[in-house]
This record gives structure tokens, sequence and C-alpha cells, in this order.
């Protein structure tokens, strides 16, 4: 996950389209999965934290917008991987916070954990394992985790505010700072979905 601050700014204008469908759609299923979150009983400090991924989360699907068809399949600014990569990449990502999340409850599985840590032979398994998947289906997938993740986000009590989150290098954080840090991580690949459509318009 990046530790760099996102880089927040509003890339696109209407989608007008097909693709605006997709936009529409997604936003749907965000408002969706927000609702499954209860925030009636998400801890505030957590509900100003899923703000912050809110807005990441629309970025990431203006950016998605913004990508010429015949991009998907071209290299990215991510070495080896296509701009469809990237997407399944972020879908499949919100597995590993999963984890992180419910190892905060003790319901974390050690294996899975142990997976996860080993960042870069994860990841490239999980978006291979996506490989050939529509775009619709990636962000199908993504709205489906982020349910997931906005559910167990809205379990979170007081005392686990503090409760450190495990990294892969060992280091730790609260969730909070998790939040954060996936939320950038986010506003990251936006940033990078972005790069196709601007190569189609220079």
């Amino acid at each position: 996950m990046g530790e760099e601050a996102a880089n927040r700014h509003r890339r696109a204008g209407p989608a007008t389209g097909e693709q605006a469908s997709v936009f529409r759609f997604a936003v749907v299923l965000w408002g969706a999965a927000r609702r499954k979150a209860n925030p009636s009983v998400t801890l505030p400090a957590i509900e100003a934290a899923i703000d912050d991924l809110r807005v990441a989360h629309r970025e990431l699907f203006r950016a998605v917008d913004s990508v010429a068809d015949e991009a998907w399949d071209e290299p990215s600014p991510d070495p080896d991987w296509t701009y469809r990569d990237v997407l399944a990449h972020v879908a499949s990502n919100e597995l590993r916070v999963h984890a992180r999340l419910r190892s905060v409850f003790g319901q974390a599985d050690e294996a899975e954990l142990k997976a996860i840590n080993d960042i870069d032979g994860w990841n490239q398994r999980a978006v291979e394992e996506r490989r050939g998947r529509s775009v619709p289906e990636l962000l199908d997938e993504l709205a489906a985790h982020r349910q997931e993740t906005l559910r167990l986000l809205s379990d979170f009590r007081p005392k686990h505010l503090s409760t450190p989150i495990t990294l892969a290098d060992g280091s730790t954080c609260n969730v909070l700072e998790y939040i954060d840090m996936f939320t950038r991580h986010e506003s990251e690949h936006a940033a990078q979905l972005a790069a196709a459509r601007r190569s189609k318009t220079q």
C-alpha cells in the first residue's frame, strides 16, 4: 500500500455514453454498501474516515469511466500490469483489507495473514486469477468487497480503536491509520488509471 499523501483532485468531467452507466451503477452500489454498514451505529471517528474513503472511491470510478476502451489492455505505469490489471488489483486488494480488519477481532486466519504478507506474490496471483474479466465484472467484485469492508468497520467499538494492526513489514498502526492507508492506496491507483485518459487526449 502506498505511503505518500494521495492527490485528490477531480480529474474527469461528467461521464457520458456506456461508461456513464457503469459510473452511475458504481455510485449506486457504493450507496447501497454504505447503508449495509449501518452508519447509525458506526463510531463517529470511523464514519469520518469512511467519508474520506468515499471520496477516493468516487475518484476511482471517475478514473475508470475516463479510460479509453482500447487502453484497458495496454501497459500501465505499474510495471508488468495493464490498466485492466490495475483495476483487478484494486478489486482484489480489499480481501487483504478484510483480513487485517478481522485480525483486530481475533478472527483472522494465520495462514491467510501469512499469505497476504507476501505482498508482491499475493498481488500477482490475485491479478492473474482475474485475467480475462471485464471491467464491469471487476467493478462488481470491488463493490461486493467494499460492502464487506464497511460491514467490518461498523463492528468497531471504542476499545478497538487502539488495537494494533500488524502490517507485512512487522510495523503496526491503528484502524484509523489503516483506513487512511488503503484510502490513499485507492487514490494512487485511480491516478494511474487516469493516465490512460490523458494518453488518449494528448
